[in-house]
């Protein structure tokens, strides 16, 4: 796991174990993702997904990184 804590911000290949839904999309079994660094370490610790050592880029699948959460103004909360 060297190779994922050296570089926070590249894609990690991870392949997953389980069929696993990220952001609405299913991802199957055996399929190589692109993440980062965090959540690849995340994928591992939860026996969701393997780094993958040896991987073919063009057959992997990146995965968008999480959308901000959108701020609202102050009092945008508060109804009439």
């Amino acid at each position: 796991m060297s190779q994922i804590s050296r570089a926070p911000h590249s894609n990690i290949p991870i392949r997953l174990k389980v069929t696993h839904t990220h952001a609405g999309v299913v991802y199957a079994a055996g399929q190589t993702l692109l993440v980062d660094a965090h959540s690849a370490r995340w994928l591992i610790e939860q026996r969701i997904g393997d780094h993958v050592v040896d991987h073919d880029s063009r057959a992997s699948t990146p995965v968008p990184a999480p959308a901000r959460a959108r701020q609202l103004p102050p009092n945008a909360d508060q109804t009439s």
